[in-house]
């Protein structure tokens, strides 16, 4: 049995060809910049399915792919960012740097400075 083409101006070709105009659209859209998926939204396939299940942005599923705002995403990704610290501009003092110091390593250091004091006296 061969498949029936329908002639051009009837009203099923010109359903078909309405359907196919609607979905390349559609796709388009899609595909705009206004939409990101785990590979266009920059974060990466992980980290974009793992905030989309927490909620972090509105998804929703297009076929197999889940597809976000574009401006959402970017905002969710301007709430990540840490603002950075200030670049020290002298030495630690001791006792900040004491602070950070594990017991073990702390006397490492304290050995060192001591050996180094009485190494450089006359």
């Amino acid at each position: 049995m061969e498949p029936v083409t329908p002639s051009p101006d009837s009203p099923l070709a010109q359903l078909a060809a309405l359907i196919r105009d609607e979905l390349r659209t559609f796709r388009e859209d899609l595909a705009s910049p206004e939409f990101v998926d785990k590979h266009t939204s920059g974060l990466g396939p992980s980290v974009f399915l793992s905030a989309a299940r927490a909620g972090e942005f509105d998804t929703f599923r297009v076929g197999k792919r889940f597809v976000a705002r574009a401006a959402d995403v970017r905002a969710y990704i301007e709430r990540q960012r840490v603002p950075r610290e200030r670049v020290r501009t002298s030495e630690p003092k001791v006792d900040e740097f004491d602070v950070q110091l594990t017991p073990r390593v702390r006397r490492t250091v304290a050995n060192r400075v001591a050996r180094s004091r009485t190494s450089s006296e006359p």
